[in-house]
């Protein structure tokens, strides 16, 4: 099969979405497909490039054009390569903010339809709109219609065999607005250097409370306005108890929310280590060397959050320690097993009772999930 992704940016560890479309490719080029990729909007190329090569073992076709190029120009390259790439499907991979500035991009839609011509089309909603939250100012809520309206648009004219999301608060989301979708769980953009399955959850654990020790890890972007003080305030106080010692390690690019963390946990006495951006290879060995996760995501959003998605795949129990952030007549949703809620005063009971192991979802099996998706639709 021939799929060519598109996406905004195809920048190395610089692109959430950018860095999953590429480590999905791969793993489709490894299973014997033929597969492409288009960055229409990529800020980090001041001229379009475009590269083959014939190694089996990794992708073989990329064009990356700049944003600042004009819209005219990426019409004609993007559409020369995908017919000279003649795949059977297209794949978009939607976040609004990565072809607009302001997560506003009116032309996409027509754009897109000019480029693929009568092709097959799938979208992945990797991100929908602002202001679906109880509490979101007008001025989100606007934003976040007017992106709706894109969205709608962007289905209408591409027509797509199927529509996936990696997140239940999504698929209800769309559902909304007549959009039926179907969930694609999400992967990390991290590989395990482990060649030996992790321990389970709770051996990790008990592990560490045998060496008198447990060790929790944030990785990449932090999301400001959780319970950060009160959550340290609960772990020193742990550690007092329990005369287990604790330390918080970050590691890559955590933001300026990472201050706030820092802070209060050295206001707190605790140990805090920052080892900052670092080769895929040292995050994967911290996160085995961890003995729980956190995410700053919220936690309907968890589903979303390509962090917490690296840490259950390292066998990691995950502690969602986030603002709070509910929608608007949402059903119950089964989020992730391996994932909890914090809220005060269950820190000691996470920790001591974490057994759920769930199941770790492997690339391999997203990469078939969508290959069987897309040929029985």
């Amino acid at each position: 099969m021939r799929i060519l992704f598109i996406c905004g940016s195809l920048e190395p560890g610089r692109d959430g979405v950018g860095d999953y479309t590429q480590r999905l490719a791969a793993q489709l080029t490894l299973a014997g497909h033929q597969i492409g990729l288009i960055a229409l909007s990529d800020n980090y190329q001041l001229l379009p490039l475009r590269f083959k090569n014939s190694d089996k073992q990794i992708i073989r076709s990329m064009l990356r054009l700049p944003r600042s190029l004009s819209r005219k120009a990426r019409l004609a390259l993007a559409k020369e390569f995908i017919d000279d790439f003649n795949p059977n499907y297209l794949s978009l991979q939607f976040v609004p903010f990565s072809f607009d500035s302001k997560g506003l991009p009116f032309a996409l839609p027509h754009f897109l339809k000019l480029v693929g011509g009568k092709r097959k089309w799938h979208i992945m909603f990797h991100e929908l709109w602002l202001g679906m939250e109880i509490g979101a100012s007008l001025k989100y809520k606007v934003w976040g219609y007017v992106q709706k309206l894109i969205i709608k648009d962007l289905v209408i004219k591409l027509k797509p065999v199927i529509i996936h999301t990696q997140t239940l608060i999504y698929i209800e989301q769309l559902l909304n607005i007549g959009i039926a979708s179907h969930h694609l769980p999400l992967f990390g953009n991290i590989p395990n250097v482990n060649a030996e399955p992790n321990d389970s959850m709770t051996e990790r654990i008990r592990k560490a409370s045998y060496r008198k020790e447990v060790s929790f890890i944030i990785f990449g972007g932090i999301h400001i306005g959780g319970p950060v003080q009160e959550f340290a305030t609960e772990v020193a106080l742990y550690q007092a108890n329990s005369g287990i010692r604790v330390s918080l390690t970050l590691i890559g690019r955590c933001g300026a929310g990472q201050l706030a963390w820092k802070n209060a946990w050295e206001k707190e006495g605790l140990r805090v280590i920052i080892l900052g951006e670092q080769l895929p290879g040292r995050i994967s060995t911290e996160l085995n060397a961890a003995t729980i996760g956190i995410v700053t995501t919220p936690y309907l959003l968890v589903g979303k959050s390509g962090s917490a998605a690296g840490m259950i795949e390292h066998g990691l129990p995950v502690l969602c320690v986030s603002k709070k952030w509910e929608v608007r007549g949402t059903n119950n949703l089964e989020l992730p097993p391996e994932v909890e809620e914090y809220k005060k005063g269950n820190l000691e009971q996470f920790i001591s009772t974490k057994t759920r192991s769930g199941d770790r979802i492997k690339i391999s099996q997203v990469a078939e999930l969508l290959l069987n998706n897309l040929l029985t639709s």
